[in-house]
């Protein structure tokens, strides 16, 4: 594996270190992004560099090569903390490395799977060039595990947020971004007295309509859940503005996998108080 090493720099002037492997496919779009002159994700990364603060504390649940915990870890400062948690142990290492490189002693990573329960649970990546991967929800830790070119299969250990929470004594969670192909409902159940507590301000997660299947689960169920705890559904904006409310009934349909907003409608407002309301331009014709 011949890393390569990158300069971040986001459109807020934030700059990190990133190291990533351009044989792998996964990290290959991250470093596209790069290229092109793009954050990766972009409406997720304004929404770390809005709502993040100095001082602040931010878990990064499926932190794969790292982009998203090195951004928090640099938008809160050495007065913060970031916790990031990543079954894949290349990839937990590869973390690792950017971190010294970007000399933080803020920033703890996890090598494990965050799920609904303490124990083992079997994790599979998309083969040897693609890192990128999630719960098998089909398996047990007991039953044969699968390993060749196009999937890698092993046990991993798994915790739930709540215990990962206590553990590193987070008291409150400024931001929580979940990237875990489908098992975010899991992640979010292990959150439950995190969540009753209020004790998380913005969560920022997939909806991967085809991996909640997976999961033997929909957006439906997803969603009924955060709103019974207070947690609306939002769309990040491509430019950062106010992000919009789907209201509950409203079904969510996409093309591509994408990142959303949940968080109540009282914090929303906390950080976006105002919003532009522009009237439709009207032309007059001549006669």
């Amino acid at each position: 594996m011949a890393l390569q090493k990158f300069n971040i720099v986001a459109s807020n002037g934030t700059t990190f270190f990133l190291q990533l492997d351009p044989q792998d496919m996964a990290q290959r779009d991250v470093i596209a992004h790069f290229l092109g002159g793009q954050m990766y994700e972009h409406e997720t990364s304004l929404l770390f560099l809005k709502v993040l603060r100095s001082g602040d504390t931010a878990v990064d649940v499926g932190g794969n090569a790292g982009y998203f915990t090195m951004l928090a870890a640099t938008a809160v400062g050495a007065q913060g903390r970031v916790v990031t948690a990543e079954a894949n142990p290349g990839l937990a290492a590869l973390i690792r490395d950017s971190a010294a490189l970007n000399d933080v002693s803020h920033l703890f990573i996890e090598n494990v799977a965050i799920s609904d329960r303490n124990g083992e649970i079997v994790f599979g990546s998309n083969g040897t060039n693609d890192s990128n991967g999630g719960v098998v929800p089909e398996k047990t830790p007991g039953e044969a595990l699968e390993s060749n070119e196009s999937i890698t299969q092993f046990v991993a250990r798994a915790e739930t947020l709540d215990s990962l929470a206590e553990r590193h004594g987070l008291e409150r969670i400024r931001l929580l971004k979940i990237d875990t192909e489908g098992h975010e409902l899991n992640v979010l159940k292990g959150a439950e007295g995190l969540l009753h507590g209020k004790r998380i301000d913005f969560i920022a997660a997939e909806l991967n309509l085809p991996g909640l299947a997976r999961n033997r689960t929909n957006q439906h169920e997803l969603r009924r859940f955060m709103v019974e705890h207070g947690y609306h559904m939002f769309l990040l904006d491509h430019g950062g503005a106010l992000p919009r409310l789907v209201p509950p009934g409203s079904e969510v349909r996409q093309t591509y996998t994408c990142n959303v907003l949940f968080s109540r409608i009282e914090t929303v407002a906390g950080v976006w108080d105002s919003v532009a309301n522009e009237p439709a331009a009207v032309s007059i014709a001549k006669r």
